[in-house]
């Protein structure tokens, strides 16, 4: 017979543990935090370090960003100083990546909007920030420091980052949504050091027909990065699929538009399959005994979030 004072916690920890030898429920660790504000649907990014460690970032709407990550095996939640993020402003939204495989090499961007006190006139910025340091016991901590402002004439939304064909191969591109209806495409200038925006009717050019504001947008690359599905949804309730060849200069296969009564909040594709790459050092030996690496990357489907709805997936 069980004690009226038992503790409750320990009450929900036995009753997972039953659970799990019954069920084989899968329940491993879960870790909580509390923000100093709130955040919203654009302001937490994952951070994939050369060792492929994956780290949060979590941005609050007041100016503070968090790592959660694991040191020594346990996990850790620190502030990351993040420079040119003035008092009063409010981050809007966060992405995140690294752009090499072998080495840490973070580019962190933040969008930002700042008040002014005595005018009441708001500022929108576009914080890119980027180095990389040998020497440095942190890259992230090292990269909060390096910020190149850009100032934008829209309220930004979704940030996003993906690769196109550029001149001199592959690169990271940064995609941005605003209330001007308009996907904003920033490149990087080697001869400047510096970030620009350049048109992006050339290598984007499923975002012609985007109306209205985007909400949120994603970009799967399929058959060994020559074609990409690209989905894009937004306030007016549209939800707009796109089969683009990627190949020289890129264009529209096919597209589907579908359309809600109301916002359409986020997108994502994906594959419902588990598929692992065949590894580098293994290619030789398939190529010998005359088999191809394992494909399903036709496979995709799209999931749907709406603001007054249940999900939908497009298959």
């Amino acid at each position: 017979m069980k004690e009226e004072t038992e503790d409750p916690k320990q009450a929900v920890i036995q009753e997972l543990a039953e659970c799990k030898d019954k069920e084989n429920l899968n329940f491993i660790n879960a870790h909580f935090f509390s923000l100093p504000s709130q955040g919203n649907v654009y302001t937490l990014t994952p951070l994939t370090d050369a060792k492929g460690f994956t780290k949060i970032l979590v941005a609050s709407l007041q100016r503070k960003v968090y790592c959660l990550e694991y040191t020594h095996g346990r996990p850790c939640m620190r502030d990351v100083p993040f420079t040119y993020i003035p008092g009063g402003a409010e981050i809007v939204s966060i992405d995140a990546v690294n752009r090499s495989i072998i080495q840490e090499d973070f580019i962190i961007g933040i969008t930002i909007i700042k008040k002014d006190d005595t005018t009441g006139q708001q500022s929108h910025f576009f914080n890119i920030y980027s180095d990389w340091d040998l020497n440095s016991d942190s890259a992230l901590d090292v990269v909060s420091q390096n910020c190149l402002p850009l100032e934008l004439d829209f309220v930004p939304y979704h940030l996003y980052h993906t690769k196109t064909l550029g001149k001199n191969g592959w690169e990271t591109v940064w995609l941005l949504s605003g209330s001007d209806c308009t996907i904003h495409l920033y490149q990087s200038d080697d001869e400047s050091h510096s970030y620009q925006e350049v048109e992006g009717s050339q290598s984007f050019p499923e975002f012609k027909f985007v109306d209205g504001i985007t909400l949120w947008m994603d970009i799967s690359y399929t058959q060994e990065s020559k074609r990409r599905v690209t989905v894009t949804c937004g306030e007016g309730g549209n939800v707009h699929m796109f089969h683009v060849n990627a190949e020289n200069t890129p264009e529209v296969i096919s597209s589907r538009c579908i359309l809600w009564d109301y916002p359409v909040s986020s997108a994502k594709v994906f594959s419902s399959a588990n598929f692992l790459r065949t590894p580098f050092f293994l290619e030789d030996i398939l190529r010998l005994q005359k088999q191809e690496s394992p494909r399903n990357e036709d496979e995709l489907s799209i999931v749907v979030g709406t603001t007054l709805e249940s999900c939908f997936v497009y298959r």
